[in-house]
């Protein structure tokens, strides 16, 4: 396993008013970009400002490589931040707000148009030196407060939902170049966000938080395809989670019964039957027949039901299917080019493979 590099060692953070973060433990190597994803309320941004200095931490330590910097104070600590709101200096152009830092540090003046310039062409802005802030969009504002933050060298970078006031097409060509940046010069960060294609496009590592704690972490691929818990499968919405009532072992195998009463055969790998409480049916999992009045209902396992929603994604179709004979809607994937509309009635069938136990 890598060595870690940002060591957070039960770090715990509550306010009078409530809310806050319960004894966090999270380490990555150098180099890894941590995404903390969660819907508002759940304590990311709290933890992310705990590990920058600007809220002082209750208990548990804050190690960046062999540094303890727990009660290091900010301007000590190494760390570069990126805002939500870009706080640049609207009476400097963007040359002299990215070369802010390195004038605090006293860095000399070749050098330091060195740097900026250098900093400014990593995020494409080099023609655009001269401007000020109300010269420049929104998303050249935010490639400036980028480039005011690596232009300093920190030995961590965090950011704090810095995309989401952008437009949508700007919003992706930024996390893309963001990136890019990453990888080419090797920064080690932590990503606070609630967006769900942004954690996937950003993170080498996925921490899932709520209520203050972390419910789940992994790969980025193994949390959106795979998730383990119940609240990280709502909060993905990657299918149709139901309730589970009882649970019945076989022979390297055990039976599922739902509360919307549909039944499933489960391999008996990787979760305590005891403590399996809901099912994800990912929405991949659910085949959609045409509705054939010769073939009886459960033939082959299928089931009726009837398009209750259709809603159009980039590359395909996200179906909702309401059951004729079980009070549920599952949820189904289908190409772009297939014809389904609203009142269409159909069979549905489940691979019982792709079926999710969740805690």
């Amino acid at each position: 396993m890598s060595t870690p590099y940002l060591t957070i060692d039960r770090v715990g953070k509550r306010y009078p008013q409530g809310g806050g973060v319960d004894e966090i433990d999270l380490s990555i190597p150098r180099g890894a970009m941590l995404v903390l994803l969660g819907p508002s309320g759940s304590g990311k941004t709290t933890l992310l400002r705990t590990i920058a200095g600007l809220v002082p931490a209750d208990t548990g330590r804050i190690l960046l490589g062999d540094r303890d910097i727990t009660r290091v104070p900010v301007a000590r600590r190494r760390v570069g931040m990126v805002f939500q709101t870009w706080a640049l200096f609207p009476h400097m152009t963007a040359f002299d707000n990215v070369a802010f830092g390195l004038r605090m540090q006293k860095v000399p003046k070749a050098e330091l148009t060195t740097r900026v310039e250098e900093a400014l062409a990593l995020v494409h802005l080099e023609d655009f030196a001269a401007r000020l802030p109300r010269q420049l969009s929104g998303g050249q504002q935010q490639r400036v407060a980028l480039a005011r933050a690596i232009v300093t060298r920190p030995d961590l970078l965090l950011f704090d939902e810095p995309l989401s006031s952008l437009d949508h097409r700007i919003r992706l060509e930024l996390r893309s170049q963001l990136r890019q940046i990453q990888h080419q010069l090797g920064l080690t960060g932590v990503y606070v966000t609630h967006d769900h294609s942004e954690a996937l496009a950003l993170g080498d590592d996925i921490a899932v938080m709520d209520q203050g704690r972390i419910v789940e972490r992994g790969a980025p691929h193994a949390i959106f395809t795979r998730p383990t818990t119940r609240f990280t499968a709502e909060f993905l919405s990657t299918g149709t989670v139901l309730d589970v009532v009882s649970v019945h072992p076989r022979d390297g195998q055990a039976e599922v019964v739902t509360a919307a009463g549909l039944r499933f055969v489960l391999p008996r790998t990787g979760t305590d039957l005891e403590e399996i409480t809901a099912l994800s049916i990912p929405s991949r999992a659910i085949r959609v027949e045409p509705f054939d009045e010769a073939a009886p209902a459960g033939t082959a396992g299928l089931i009726e039901g009837e398009v209750s929603a259709v809603e159009y994604e980039q590359a395909s179709l996200l179906c909702s299917i309401r059951l004729v004979d079980h009070p549920v809607i599952l949820k189904s994937i289908q190409p772009l080019e297939r014809e389904i509309g609203l009142g269409d009635r159909v069979r549905v069938w489940c691979n019982e493979d792709q079926v999710l136990p969740l805690r």
